[in-house]
């Protein structure tokens, strides 16, 4: 009896894999009896598919697809950061690297970045992208070895989806801010490591300066980067023109709301009360909470994660290579090592986890607790809520105090009310 396989058949991808197993027959055969001429024009018309039918029939709706991103994500880094061999070829490795910074350069324009953890397997992260926490955690940055164990033919068919999944969303995101997908890279930019500032985007609909004819035109490397050189700096004056032209309108705006009645100045003090005002106003603190500071970067610190944390909080971020030591507007160096050669008193020498504690705590830490050579505070986890588990540390008092002195806001009191709503949103998840 013949199995009936006609509703296989329909499917698209499995039609062109069956095409594939007859190519792969007519090239043997080619080769078998010493047609070259044969073997090579088959090489160039080998049977390609898509997957992009199966993403869409799997996640009908956006909201469906950043609720299954966090697998997604931590994949593409994973495969970001692993070596070529003979089963992943580079062509894959440099798709996922690029998916990931565009990715991150989503999450860094939007302020969308929430929790940093460091931890022995790698750096996690969290952001909330359309009230959505997706998680991911990030490896770091050393040679890995091919491990024996592990089957990295299934691992490859997960990265063939993913690879399209992340395509789709990172396309979704731009489009709702407004940025035409995909971005474009900046060679000089990239060269000295600036990945995430090394992306050119422009608004949906604006057509790119590139020429048509590309194939014509040779143009020497030196000619092509004072080119860039200077359409960059033509990008960086119109900016700076803007940002006058914004400055003067908002004095315009304010000469003529003198005479207004301050009738809407009111409407926060009847429309809510002094608890939501606080709330609201340490958020948008929290978004710009570098925005006041200049990082210098030493050699020896995780030198990627700390540039998407800080620009994610609207800081400004230097290293050896993109920057001057020099600089008179560096606020901060952070470096680990226990001595300091050349110490300035207008700077604060911090080590990497003084970034990350701030971000977690939504404040700006005192220096001194995070000095170079000093004994670091303990290690304490953002993604676990102390006061629903019945222990608080000593520290996390001591953090929550520092938070009220600054903001106003008893945060300890603020996690104890809601600790029965954070405790099954993780049962949940």
């Amino acid at each position: 009896m013949k199995k009936d396989i006609s509703f296989i058949q329909s499917d698209p991808v499995f039609r062109k894999i069956l095409e594939r197993r007859a190519w792969e027959k007519k090239i043997t055969r080619a080769r078998n009896k010493g047609m070259k001429l044969e073997s090579e024009s088959l090489k160039k018309h080998k049977p390609t598919y898509t997957i992009t039918h199966i993403v869409k029939d799997r996640y009908p709706t956006f909201d469906a697809a950043l609720q299954d991103l966090d697998d997604c994500v931590t994949h593409i880094f994973l495969f970001s950061m692993v070596p070529t061999t003979e089963l992943i070829p580079a062509s894959r490795i440099t798709n996922c690297k690029k998916l990931s910074i565009e990715f991150l350069y989503y999450v860094m324009k939007t302020h969308s970045l929430r929790k940093v953890f460091v931890s022995i397997k790698g750096i996690y992260y969290q952001a909330e992208i359309r009230t959505h926490l997706i998680t991911w955690i990030v490896p770091y940055s050393y040679s890995v070895q091919k491990e024996k164990n592990v089957d990295y033919s299934v691992m490859l068919n997960f990265l063939e989806f993913y690879e399209t999944f992340l395509g789709f969303v990172n396309f979704k995101l731009y489009q709702n801010i407004g940025l035409s997908y995909p971005p474009n890279y900046r060679f000089i930019k990239k060269k000295k490591g600036d990945l995430l500032e090394s992306l050119i985007t422009r608004p949906v609909g604006e057509k790119s300066a590139q020429p048509k004819n590309k194939k014509n035109l040779k143009i020497d490397p030196t000619t092509a980067n004072q080119i860039e050189r200077s359409t960059e700096r033509i990008t960086s004056l119109n900016q700076t023109l803007q940002q006058v032209e914004n400055k003067e309108d908002k004095y315009e705006d304010k000469e003529l709301e003198i005479d207004k009645p301050e009738d809407t100045a009111q409407d926060e003090d009847i429309f809510q009360d002094e608890t939501s005002n606080l709330l609201r106003k340490d958020q948008e603190a929290y978004q710009g909470l570098f925005s006041s500071c200049h990082f210098w970067l030493s050699r020896e610190v995780p030198r990627e994660s700390l540039e998407f944390v800080i620009k994610s909080f609207g800081g400004a971020v230097s290293w050896d290579g993109n920057g001057k030591e020099t600089d008179e507007s560096i606020t901060h160096c952070i470096l680990d090592r226990p001595k300091i050669e050349k110490n300035i008193i207008t700077r604060d020498y911090v080590q990497p986890q003084w970034v990350y504690y701030s971000v977690n705590n939504r404040i700006l830490l005192p220096p001194t607790d995070y000095a170079p050579g000093t004994k670091l505070p303990p290690h304490l986890s953002p993604f676990v809520d102390d006061y629903s588990t019945g222990y608080v540390p000593d520290y996390r008092k001591k953090l929550d105090e520092f938070f009220q002195e600054k903001t106003g806001i008893n945060r300890a009191g603020e996690t104890a009310e809601f600790s029965e709503e954070s405790i099954s949103e993780e049962e949940i998840r």
